[in-house]
C-alpha cells in the first residue's frame, strides 16, 4: 500500500497511552489517555478460535498502516468508536510509515 495515494488511509482510529492514577489505597490502576487522533488503513490478516477456561474466543490480527511517528510503542492502543486493537509489534519498513501488528480486544 502506498501511504501518500489519496484514500488509502481510511479509517480514523485514536491512539491511546496507558497512564496510571492513584487507587486511594497507596496503589495504581491503570487507565487509558488518549494520545492524538489518526489515519490509518486496517487489514485483517488472520482469525481462530482459542479455548480459554471454558469459553471459546476468537482472536483476529491486523496489520494497520500509519503515516510515520517517533512515540509509538507496543505499550499503547487504538480505537474506533466500535474496536480496540492492542498494539503487539511496531515494524518501520521506511520512514513514511508504520506497521503496526495489532490484535482485536473487545472495546
Amino acid at each position: 500500500m502506498t501511504v501518500s495515494r489519496i484514500g488509502a488511509l481510511d479509517t480514523r482510529l485514536t491512539l491511546e497511552a496507558p497512564a496510571d492514577t492513584p487507587d486511594g489505597g497507596g496503589g495504581a490502576q491503570q487507565a487509558w489517555s488518549p494520545v492524538t487522533d489518526l489515519w490509518a488503513n486496517v487489514a485483517p490478516v488472520s482469525g481462530r478460535d482459542d479455548l480459554v477456561g471454558d469459553a471459546l474466543t476468537a482472536r483476529v490480527t491486523h496489520r494497520i498502516t500509519i503515516r510515520w511517528r517517533s512515540d509509538i510503542t507496543c505499550a499503547m492502543r487504538l480505537r474506533s468508536p466500535q474496536r480496540l486493537f492492542r498494539i503487539e509489534a511496531v515494524l518501520e519498513p521506511d520512514r513514511r510509515r508504520l506497521l503496526l501488528l495489532c490484535v482485536e480486544e473487545r472495546a
